[in-house]
């Protein structure tokens, strides 16, 4: 089994024999689920960047007073409104499809929040709240003109629309102008300071206009009120968007094109951006499932044995299950993210809010109709009783956030309110029916329902903050509206129970109670609750439809208890959140930057700058890391194929990008292929996750034991890098010209074992490669000789004066070394060292392999985890952030803060250090510069033959290392090419699909020719039906590493600012690296603490080894 003393976790993919591998795992929530690169920022969101930047004090108290005043609009219309619901329906006979309406409304509330989030990214949030009072209007006017029961279901979806448009985006125009600290409470206030009046206000006023009026008024004047009300927030909105233009247009940030044809606009709109097809799935499911078992009962008691009926319910199934894998591996830009779904912390929350709703639809569709009819109360005492349960949930919320607060925990506040939930929900189940005929009285109703509420609060609360903190900052918004929307997926679950339970109960109770020459009544009562309620209480008559209600409501109150009682089980599986720290990446306000007086700035989210990032993550330093592009990793990034597609096109258009250039794509056109089991289609664009530079890590790097003391490598996962291959082949024909298809590669022996097993090598090459090898292995502690060895010469006469190696050897061990020049240009002190890692790694973390790779991205994964790990210990990080000069204060050899940075967008941050690369703030570099050719595709092929195992117990490697000499590629001059060729296990490519990373140290076609050609060469080589499906080729610039050591050096005349060398190009992680980080550490955290504290981290509560 695999392992690094005891601790690092590597992932052991699937053999031809075996289904899989168990891999030992040290920790089971160690495995990092696969994060997406940040993509581009569209319209809407750009534009709400902008307009926080240019916000008055004089505005921001319009707009929020604005918002204020439109929620009480929205609060108090459709608290009245609930009142004239029975009323109205009962007009068209039809008291009882108030359920079917409710599903139809929850159907709609679920497919517009995505709808909704998605169109204010696009075209802002003043427009969507345009969108929203305008949905609530129609449905407002609609209601009041209703004459049947269908008018009211659409004029209910228009209002569910609306409603949820506005509660949705209120929440994203808070977080817009809000930092996360105040974001809580600004959040709440507008709904909890207007819900509590307008609870009990609204039932008065519907009272009032139902005594002096009739509900036809009640629905319509709302339609005149609300465009009044949000006057004030629209209105200043507009015009601050007005006065500050947005810098992306639409069409720019949807990728359309001026010569575009308009379907190609309207598709990449609706198909893309919109995921329209996953609408369709979800829509069309929830309908044929839900509103038919909604509309089951006595009444229609042959749906079942109806064919059409079954039908229905079958394809509602069928479209639920399409929805669920088209969002998983088709969309392009899904509703529900499966990343999400399958985070436990995620889906325990959902599923808490999915069955409280479900309880709460379940039981509160006809309860207010079982007390007006069986309780005898009027329509508002019966309206506010039902009430008390959302006044209880917005005052505990309140306290419910005060107390995470103060005690910086999550769980408890769940494990509190969930029990509360439950007690309240039994002490209504006695209410409802206490046997002799009685019922509870008004006080002992709104006891139990508060005792709900409050635990509601408390759990709902509590869940909302786990499910922000487990996931990254760029996935809040859409972890909030998947756990809003499971929400409205329970309440929809819920009201199709209560009907299907209601329409077949009430009846026969009514048919079962009610006194003879009445029971031909018993449809107009069961379909009005005027008719029952016309029948005097006391009378033989009303005494039977009020038992009738009483049992019909306790089984849905049974029903209910059940649904909250799993909760006690489903509430285990939140993680105990800590709340001391941010768990996400922060992205706070520009005032907030300028605001705050930092302890270093971190420019470049590059392999040294993320390390020094984690290495300070427990320093209690105040850290702003930034970053002048809107993803992490710089240019050891990972893209999706859009993303990489987006970033292809930046670096040409962008000439002042110093570290690439030249970067095209191919797409291979599936539709020209005459075999297209050769040529398969390309998944979507985020099954790829692909590195623009995939570094190997050695398990003796001293990276690998800082991941390791620093707890990090929890969050990863290691697949093994297996064989290295070297291309040598058999000689040309003599008749025809063409090079042997067969044995052109050769596996590099890595031990003694390898050397014997070898059959291309001679015996006594064998003998001269195994003192080579236990020379370079000799510890030096046992090897004097080793003092005075002369290793300045290049490599190739090293072995041949110092050991007689054959020079059929030569290209194995330069190999083995990575070196990417060719042998008399790599000196034996760069290669030789580098051999002894490579040797000495072998079975360090496990039999058979001395290299791994991360999971899901290479070193682009290690430095999200790193960012990941600096973000919970308080770092801050800005995107999309580029520093355009930096200023010393005069007079400031002594001050805290002695320098300014000043940003593109004109704001100035003052910090006490500065950190950064040759690659982002200075453009001048002291190290001498190099182009890289590189490639990267996607083939459609999977290369067996080169991931064998290499001894008994060893991982399935998921990567192999392949070398082409450039003798081989018919340039002797020239430098080896190098491919890396990654499996479907790494998480970067679909199975049946390989991604291989390609290098050569030349520049431009020549170096892209090499390239092409070792890809032909390895295609033609494996013998395999194999087509290139997508490529990108371009340029790096950067550092070839020549044995010497790096230094950090100092910003001219700015004596506080630090900058790293420019990013290696090696093919292996740069050991050296990590001593500089240590350097960067301990200028900042002085003599604080000692050398042996870098990177020593102990476990946060709530993880360990145990």
């Amino acid at each position: 089994m695999a392992k690094q003393e005891g601790e690092i976790s590597i992932v052991m993919a699937p053999s031809n024999n075996q289904s899989s591998h168990a891999a030992e795992n040290v920790h089971q929530e160690a495995n990092l689920e696969k994060q997406p690169s940040l993509s581009s920022l569209q319209p809407g969101v750009y534009r709400a960047d902008v307009l926080r930047k240019s916000w008055t004090k004089q505005g921001l108290i319009i707009v929020f007073t604005g918002l204020f005043l439109c929620t009480l609009a929205i609060n108090f219309a459709d608290y009245s409104t609930q009142v004239y619901a029975p009323y109205t329906t009962s007009a068209f006979k039809q008291h009882s499809a108030m359920s079917a309406a409710r599903v139809v409304m929850n159907i709609a509330r679920i497919s517009a929040y995505p709808i909704i989030a998605k169109l204010g990214d696009v075209f802002g949030r003043a427009e969507m709240f345009i969108l929203s009072i305008l949905m609530s209007v129609l449905g407002y006017a609609i209601w009041a003109a209703c004459t049947n029961i269908t008018q009211y279901i659409v004029a209910g979806i228009f209002d569910a629309i609306g409603s949820t448009g506005f509660a949705l985006t209120q929440q994203i125009f808070v977080a817009d102008m809000t930092s996360l600290v105040n974001r809580g409470i600004w959040s709440t206030l507008p709904d909890s300071l207007t819900t509590i009046p307008t609870l009990y206000l609204g039932t008065i006023v519907a009272q009032r206009i139902l005594d002096h009026s009739t509900w036809r008024w009640g629905w319509g004047m709302w339609a005149i009120i609300l465009p009044v009300a949000s006057l004030p927030l629209i209105g200043t909105m507009l015009f601050y968007q007005r006065r500050t233009p947005s810098p992306v247009s639409v069409s720019e940030a949807l990728g359309w094109k001026t010569n575009d044809a308009w379907w190609k606009k309207v598709y990449r709109l609706f198909w893309i951006e919109l995921d329209m097809p996953g609408a369709i799935l979800l829509v069309a499911g929830l309908s044929l499932l839900l509103v038919p078992l909604s509309l089951t009962g006595s009444n229609n008691s042959g749906a079942w044995t109806n064919g059409s009926f079954i039908a229905m319910l079958v394809l509602g199934v069928v479209f639920i299950v399409a929805f669920l894998g088209w969002d998983t591996w088709f969309a392009k830009k899904p509703f529900v993210p499966y990343r999400m779904i399958k985070n436990r912390t995620v889906a325990a929350a959902c599923l808490l809010g999915a069955l409280d709703f479900f309880h709460y639809s379940v039981f509160s569709v006809f309860f207010t109709s079982y007390l007006q009819v069986a309780g005898n109360f009027s329509p508002g005492p019966a309206t506010r009783i039902d009430n008390s349960l959302r006044v209880a949930f917005q005052v505990a919320g309140i306290f419910a956030a005060f107390f995470m607060k103060y005690t910086k925990r999550s769980q408890i506040w769940v494990l509190i309110g969930v029990p509360l939930c439950v007690l309240g929900m039994g002490v209504l189940l006695y209410l409802v029916d206490m046997g002799d005929g009685r019922s509870g009285n008004e006080a002992s109703f709104v006891a139990a329902k508060s005792l709900i509420g409050i635990g509601r609060g408390f759990y709902q609360t509590a869940a909302q903050v786990s499910v922000q903190a487990v996931v990254s900052r760029q996935d809040v918004s859409v972890v909030t509206a998947v756990f809003f929307a499971s929400m409205s997926v329970g309440g929809a679950i819920g009201t199709s129970v209560a009907g299907a339970i209601w329409r077949n109960t009430l009846p026969k109770k009514l048919q079962q109670y009610l006194p003879s020459e009445l029971k031909g009544q018993a449809k107009s009562i069961f379909g009005s609750i005027v008719v029952a309620r016309k029948y005097a209480m006391g009378t033989e008559a009303r005494d039977a439809i009020n038992r009738s209600y009483r049992e019909s409501q306790r089984l849905l109150a049974i029903a209910g208890l059940v649904s909250l009682s799993l909760m006690l089980i489903v509430m285990l599986f939140l993680k105990n959140v800590k709340l001391a720290r941010n768990s996400f990446l922060i992205f706070l306000t520009m005032e907030t930057l300028s605001d705050t007086t930092w302890d270093v700035i971190i420019d470049g989210t590059g392999v040294s700058q993320s390390l020094l990032a984690l290495a300070l993550s427990r320093s209690g330093k105040k850290v702003l890391h930034m970053d002048s592009n809107q993803y992490y990793g710089g240019s050891d990034a990972a893209f999706s194929l859009d993303e990489a597609q987006e970033w292809a096109e930046k670096v040409n258009k962008d000439t002042s990008t110093s570290l690439f250039k030249d970067a095209s794509i191919f797409k291979l056109d599936t539709s020209l292929a005459q075999d297209r089991s050769i040529s398969p289609e390309l998944a979507s664009s985020r099954a790829y996750t692909l590195s623009l530079s995939p570094y190997l890590l050695y398990a003796r790097s001293p990276l690998m034991s800082a991941l390791v003391s620093s707890k990090v490598f929890r969050q990863l996962e290691f697949m093994a890098v297996g064989s290295w291959w070297i291309y040598a082949p058999e000689q040309p024909d003599s008749k025809t010209g063409e090079l042997g298809a067969e044995k052109v590669l050769y596996r590099v022996p890595g031990n003694r074992e390898d050397v014997f097993a070898a059959t291309h090598i001679s015996m006594k090459s064998k003998r001269t490669l195994m003192r080579l090898l236990r020379h370079i292995t000799k510890p030096k502690e046992d090897d004097t000789s080793n003092e005075d060895e002369d290793i300045s010469m290049p490599l190739k006469d090293y072995l041949a004066s110092r050991f007689s190696v054959p020079e059929e050897l030569h290209n194995p061990l330069l190999s083995l070394s990575l070196s990417q020049l060719s042998q008399q240009d790599t000196s034996a002190s760069y290669a030789v060292p580098r051999i002894q890692r490579h040797l000495s790694s072998i079975g360090h973390l496990g039999p058979g392999f001395g290299a791994v790779i991360a999971k899901y991205g290479g070193g682009a994964e290690i430095l999200q985890a790193a960012c990941r790990a600096s973000a919970v210990g308080g770092g801050v990080y800005a995107l999309d952030t580029q520093i355009n000069d930096c200023l010393r204060r005069a007079g400031s050899e002594h001050s805290e803060h002695p320098f300014l940075l000043k940003l593109a967008n004109e704001e100035s941050v003052q910090s006490r250090y500065l950190f950064t690369s040759s690659d982002s703030f200075s453009k001048e570099s002291s190290a001498p510069l190099v182009e890289v050719a590189r490639s990267i595709s996607v083939v459609s092929a999977t290369f067996p033959s080169l991931f064998p195992v290499a001894v008994e117990g060893a991982p399935v490697p998921a990567t192999a290392v392949l070398m082409f000499p450039g003798d081989t590629l018919g340039n002797p001059q020239s430098p080896p090419v190098y491919l890396q060729v990654h499996s479907s296990d790494t998480g970067e490519c679909p199975h049946q699909q390989s991604v291989i990373y390609c290098s050569v140290a030349l520049p431009g076609p020549e170096g892209q020719s090499l390239i092409e050609s070792a890809m032909d060469r390895l295609i033609r080589a494996e013998g395999l039906p194999t087509s290139v499906l997508w490529s990108l080729r371009y340029t790096h610039i950067g550092r070839l590493s020549n044995g010497e050591p790096q230094r950090l050096t100092v910003e001219e005349g700015v004596p506080d600012a630090y900058r790293f060398p420019p990013s290696s190009l090696d093919l292996a992680f740069e050991d050296d690296t990590l001593d500089l980080v240590k350097e960067a550490w301990k200028i900042i955290v002085g003599d604080e603490v000692d050398d042996a504290d870098f990177m020593m981290f102990d476990d946060r509560n709530g993880t360990s080894d145990q």
